[in-house]
């Protein structure tokens, strides 16, 4: 049989996939400097792949449906995207600007 809607465990289940999106630091970042970015939109407990200057890293969503995730900066001039991906396909980016 199916769950009913009354299951006990449903009411943590998500309603819907949530709009994933990220944010990160505003203007320029100084070089070898570590960068702080927000994820919102994540369903709990899902595992998130951030690519970033060059590396991949993980995080995983916490109950609020959001994420964070720590990027060092690399020394290098330009700007760069900073992407994050759910399990489900769901992507989103932001860019990162280096002076």
């Amino acid at each position: 049989a199916y769950p009913t809607v009354n299951e006990p465990v449903l009411q943590y289940a998500p309603a819907a996939t949530p709009a994933l999106d990220i944010t990160g630091p505003a203007g320029y970042v100084q070089g070898g400097s570590v960068a702080s970015y927000r994820i919102t939109g994540v369903v709990p407990g899902d595992k998130l792949c951030v690519a970033a200057f060059g590396r991949h890293k993980f995080a995983v969503g916490r109950a609020d449906g959001t994420a964070r995730v720590s990027l060092t900066v690399p020394s290098s001039t330009g700007a760069r995207t900073v992407l994050v991906s759910d399990r489900g396909g769901n992507s989103s980016g932001v860019r990162t600007s280096r002076r």
